[in-house]
Formats: C-alpha cells, sequence, structure tokens
C-alpha cells in the first residue's frame, strides 16, 4: 500500500513479493492504495472484489494494511479472515487454529489452505458478519451524509446563528439538531 502511514508504502510492494506468481495463468495482481481509508482497505475494494468474482475468479485474497489493528473493513468483504496473531484467538470464544506459515519457502501454506477449507465447510464463514457490518457500515455513511447536509442547511445554520448568540448552549445545539435529524437525543 503506497499510502500506509505506518511504512509509507513500497512502489507497488505486493507484485515485488509476488514477483514469481505475477505472470502465472489465472492470477491477477492488483495494487490499490488505500488512501489511509480508516479500515486498512481501498474505498474501491469492495467492488474490485465483485468485478474480480464476475470474471471468475474463485479465489480471491486481500491483503490489509496494519494487519490485526485496523482492517476492519474487510470483514464487509471477505468470506473468511485469516490473522497470524495467537492472542486475538485467545481471546475468541471459537476454537480457531493457529498455523505457522512462511509464504516466501511455502513453509505451512498447504495446511492453511486445508483449515481454510475445513473452516468453510463447517461454517457459513463469515457471510453473514460481512452482511452485518456492511448494512452498519452503509447505515453510517447514510446518517453522516444527511448529519452533514443538516448542519450545511439553513435550519443549522439557524441553529449555529443561536449558538453563536449564547441564546442556546452546546448541549442544547446538538439536541436540536439530532432532533432536526429525527434520531434520538440523549440525556447529559
Amino acid at each position: 500500500d503506497p499510502s500506509s502511514p505506518f511504512t509509507h508504502g513500497a512502489v507497488l510492494g505486493d507484485r515485488v513479493r509476488m514477483q514469481r506468481h505475477a505472470g502465472d495463468v489465472g492470477v491477477f495482481i492488483r495494487s490499490m492504495a488505500s488512501r489511509e481509508a480508516g479500515g486498512g482497505l481501498a474505498p474501491a475494494t469492495r467492488d474490485a472484489v465483485r468485478l474480480a468474482e464476475a470474471a471468475g475468479f474463485d479465489v480471491i485474497l486481500v491483503e490489509t494494511v496494519g494487519v490485526g489493528q485496523i482492517e476492519l473493513e474487510v470483514v464487509a468483504v471477505a468470506d473468511c479472515i485469516v490473522v497470524e496473531l495467537k492472542h486475538m484467538v485467545h481471546e475468541g470464544r471459537r476454537d480457531i487454529p493457529v498455523l505457522q506459515t512462511i509464504a516466501q519457502d511455502g513453509t505451512g501454506v498447504a495446511e492453511l489452505l486445508k483449515a481454510i477449507g475445513a473452516y468453510r465447510r463447517a461454517e457459513a464463514g463469515n457471510t453473514g458478519r460481512a452482511v452485518r457490518f456492511e448494512v452498519m457500515r452503509r447505515a453510517r455513511d447514510r446518517a453522516a451524509l444527511a448529519a452533514a447536509a443538516l448542519l450545511d442547511s439553513p435550519l443549522g445554520a439557524g441553529v449555529f446563528a443561536q449558538l453563536s448568540a449564547h441564546q442556546i448552549g452546546r448541549n442544547d445545539a446538538v439536541d436540536t439538531l439530532l432532533e432536526m435529524l429525527g434520531g434520538p437525543v440523549h440525556a447529559h
């Protein structure tokens, strides 16, 4: 990810690391800058995955920025999440295998593929969680757009004018704007 805020990325770093397979028949590698998106994925990743599915690719791997840290958006995209962090497994409630893999020499890759296959056969995978996450994300996006429109509207300007004139306080301004959005007003 050339826009990673941590390492500042490497230009087409994934292709450099995967040079052995970049030219293989049936393999397509696409670098996508996350542009510092909060979930660790490029904004167009969902669409790219759908396009790859429509093109007939049966296995699609999505690598995120900062594995185990901020890659929450991948939950809305992937059927199965693979992370090599033992402490996350111990904190969870499910029995999840921890496997040692070294991609450079292929150590553990066959075992990893076998574990992923077993997981997908035994469970519905992450599909239900992915749908829930996507609904929540879209609902948040819609709410944020509605809030931004209200804040920039004449109605919003009126509330800010009252606030500037010290006719209402900060909490009252927030409550009034939330009421205008039709949302719940929380007690302070």
